[in-house]
Parts: structure tokens; sequence; C-alpha cells
């Protein structure tokens, strides 16, 4: 089974590096052009890239803008590939790409569809608090999200958990379907599959600047669901007068605990300092313990770190 890998994320990284492991034969990877990152804006390959130079792979690897080109398909062509394997690419897989391999596209997406279509389905369920999250494997038509589905795997979302930490857990449960989705394609030539019920889409939209504020006159488990979505970035963060001085905090992961908290007589919005080593904010319903922030101008750490280092931090206005 002649594959080729079309991905640039993390998560597409530690899909391709299964598929290397266990030998599957992938004869190429296709991955977005370098973008520019951080204060120096310099040009950084995509996790994928890096990954496949940090092997002693020599897997063919395209950095590209546009997968659609003519002349780029045609140079795919050259690959005879069986069937492509898509995970979060960041483009919209045009019908030339689709058609190319000998069994179509697969693609794996983070979500039990039809739920959460769109470019954030982790982000959108776990600001939902939804009770059970997971990955679809499904084959790829032109209409975003919208395939037969192959295969799906699930598991309890914790209501504590992080981006990072259910991120990883899905890649893991995508291998097995993955894998069973590949082998029977190489035995059989086709897969069962089933289409997606239409009357149960949603959507999820791509996160955007004002999804990384907070509102604190919600209730806390609202606000504790969004910072976790939000914790591997670009992160939920509010306005905070540190010291004189207005400052950023990012914050990264809460716990949701009940009021009233003892010796604090607060209004929601606000943040109280206990003992010097704790930091709350009030909300509507309960209150959120912060637990792993990120000041402006410092490091990530824990809350009793920051605390430590600073005389007086509150709650300001706006950001």
């Amino acid at each position: 089974m002649r594959i080729i890998f079309f991905g640039t994320s993390v998560f597409s990284a530690k899909i391709l590096e299964h598929l290397l492991t266990n030998r599957v034969q992938v004869v190429a990877v296709v991955t977005k052009t370098p973008q520019p990152h951080g204060r120096g804006r310099k040009l950084t390959p995509t996790p994928v890239k890096q990954y496949l130079d940090s092997t002693s792979a020599t897997l063919p690897c395209f950095e590209v803008e546009k997968s659609s080109r003519p002349e780029f398909v045609d140079q795919l062509k050259e690959y005879a590939p069986d069937l492509g394997v898509v995970v979060a690419y960041g483009e919209i897989v045009r019908d030339n790409v689709l058609n190319l391999p000998k069994y179509g596209c697969i693609n794996i997406h983070a979500s039990l569809l039809p739920k959460y279509r769109g470019a954030a389905p982790i982000q959108r369920a776990i600001m939902d608090g939804v009770p059970e999250i997971g990955v679809t494997i499904m084959e790829m038509v032109r209409k975003m999200d919208a395939g037969d589905i192959i295969a799906q795997a699930s598991f309890p979302l914790e209501p504590n958990a992080i981006f990072d930490e259910v991120e990883e857990k899905l890649w893991e449960v995508s291998f097995r379907p993955l894998m069973e989705t590949i082998g029977e394609l190489a035995s059989k030539g086709r897969v069962e599959k089933e289409p997606q019920d239409e009357a149960q889409v949603t959507y999820a939209e791509k996160i955007q600047k004002e999804d990384l504020q907070l509102d604190f006159q919600l209730p806390a488990i609202v606000v504790h669901n969004r910072i976790r979505a939000l914790s591997s970035k670009p992160a939920a963060r509010v306005g905070v007068v540190c010291s004189g001085e207005e400052k950023l905090l990012k914050i990264f992961r809460t716990e949701v605990v009940s009021r009233p908290i003892e010796g604090v007589d607060a209004k929601v919005g606000e943040m109280v300092q206990v003992g010097g080593k704790e930091l709350f904010i009030i909300c509507q319903e309960e209150a959120l313990k912060l637990l792993d922030v990120q000041l402006e101008g410092k490091k990530r750490m824990l809350i009793a770190d920051l605390l430590r280092g600073i005389k007086q931090i509150q709650m300001r206005n706006s950001i």
C-alpha cells in the first residue's frame, strides 16, 4: 500500500511517526511551507517537517503553499499512490488531489463526526464541556469534513484535562482504527463506511481573538472550560495590575472551587490572593483557583512561584 501523507501539525507528526515506526509504506510527505513564528518572526518548518528532519528517514517531503497546483499534482502522480492519508493538513484538499490515489484519500478528524466539523474541533469540544471526545477516520470528499465515516474511537473527557493532554490521547486512540483501515484497504480494496447524519452536524469555528478573553460574570465551569481549551496556544488571558503596572496574565490551568472561600469576601470578577500562595477569581457561580499561569514578561510558572516574586496583583477592567 503506497501512501502519500499530508499533514502539518504536531498531531500530524505523531500519526506519521506511528506509520513509519510500523513500516507502513509512506512514499512521500506533503506539508505546508514554513511560517513566521515568535518575536523575531523567523520562518519555522512545520512540526511534520521538523519530525522528519530529526530522523534518518530519506522520505521525500514537499513543503507547498497549495497542493492542488496542476504541476505539483503531476509530480505526485510519479509516486503511483494507492492511498492519501490527510491529518490536520491546513488546506481544503481539491478534487485533483483527492482523486489521485487508487483508493482516494482518508482523513483523521479530531471529533466524533458529524459533531464539530471544521478548524478547531478539540478546542470547541472542550469549551462545551462534552462528556466524551474522540476521532473519526473518514473518506474524504470536496465538502469539508463531510465524507462517509469509516471508523471512530472515543474516550471520556476528564473535566480538568487541558488541550495538550486531550490532543495526546486523541492521536493515541487514532492509531488502531487508522492501521485497521489501511490494512483492510490493502487486503480487500474496500472498507465499510457509513454516511454522516446531516441533521446532527455542528461546526467548530476557527479560534478568534475574542475567544481568548474571559468573562467572569459567567459560571466558573464555563470559564474553566474555555481556559483549558485554549491552554496550549494562544492561551486565554486577563488584564491585571501587578505591583502598580498593567500587564497581561495568561492562564493555562485552573480548578473550580466552591464559594464562599474561607476568609474571602469579594465580588464577582475580583481577583483575590490568599495566604501569599493561592490566587482566586470570583465568578458568577463558584470561583476559579489559578494553578498555572504566565505573567507578561515572565516565564510560565505555578501560581505559588509567581506570588513569591510579586507584592500585589489584581484584576483590571479591560485588556
